[in-house]
């Protein structure tokens, strides 16, 4: 679910906000979190479509166990009242729906900030879960490369970079075909790269050049989220390994799991080449 569509909605995912600082200033305006949303639509709506056709092809439903309802409510007698750390994650789920609505609320954003802190400080996120739950390693490199959009632009790399690209795509003038080829690299990255050095590195290169090629520079990184977030072999998914190893193995094998992620994959794609002609009536492509 939150993972399949990451890419779709700008809070899905910390790299999508990598994008961001990539691009121009006048395209960070156009791609809030609405704009995202209404240019990433399209291709949402087909990986919806895909992985429910894909769920219920390879993995058709049973047949319904009796007492499904004494089971429903037995399961709510054992969660009982709603706790105190359930009512922080309810007001942090309201503070994150009004920050959403950020463009029609007339608030300094700051706030925002204030009130997400008061939060953490209510107890939200414990020292030991502080020092132990957050990928602090990702973080520090995520902050490092968060700076380094303005700084290839600076040092002329992003011009270096769209000469050899031009060079090497000198045979395709057509952006479509170019979209579809930099999906296609990007799915073979992931045979020697995991999902999130792929992304920041392919993002990098190609975001800033993105323009020189006749492609927006969205689109060429929501081109990398979304073909770079995804398996087809076991070790290419932590989140596919994480659900695998919860479940001691027992809820699906490897080959369903290769075969569904091979489906996703695929969908993804299809999700990429549908939005095409919906990128270039918004003047992306």
């Amino acid at each position: 679910g939150y993972w399949f569509f990451s890419s779709i909605f700008l809070t899905g995912l910390a790299t999508n906000f990598f994008l961001v600082q990539l691009l121009p200033a006048a395209e960070r305006v156009r791609f809030s979190w609405l704009g995202w949303l209404g240019a990433a639509a399209p291709a949402g709506i087909v990986c919806l479509i895909g992985a429910a056709a894909a769920i219920f092809i390879l993995f058709p439903p049973g047949r319904a166990q009796r007492g499904i309802a004494d089971i429903v409510a037995r399961q709510q007698r054992v969660l009982g009242p709603l706790t105190r750390r359930e009512g922080i994650t309810l007001i942090a789920g309201i503070v994150l729906l009004a920050g959403l609505l950020q463009p029609f609320i007339a608030l300094d954003p700051a706030w925002w900030g204030v009130v997400a802190l008061a939060i953490v400080m209510l107890g939200a996120l414990d020292r030991e879960r502080f020092r132990t739950s957050v990928d602090w390693g990702f973080l520090v490199l995520f902050g490092a490369l968060l700076g380094s959009g303005e700084v290839a632009r600076v040092g002329g790399l992003h011009t270096w970079l769209a000469d050899r690209l031009v060079s090497a795509t000198s045979l395709v003038h057509e952006p479509m075909v170019l979209v579809a080829l930099l999906a296609v690299l990007t799915a073979a990255s992931r045979i020697v790269l995991p999902s999130r050095p792929a992304m920041l590195l392919l993002m990098l290169a190609t975001v800033p050049t993105a323009p020189a090629l006749g492609i927006s520079p969205w689109v060429a990184g929501i081109t990398v989220l979304l073909m770079a977030n995804g398996w087809v072999l076991p070790y290419q998914g932590l989140e596919y390994l994480v659900a695998r190893d919860a479940t001691r193995g027992e809820a699906f094998s490897d080959r369903q799991g290769t075969v569904f992620g091979a489906a996703l994959a695929l969908t993804r794609f299809v999700a990429i080449l549908v939005s095409l002609p919906y990128w270039r009536l918004l003047g992306l492509l």
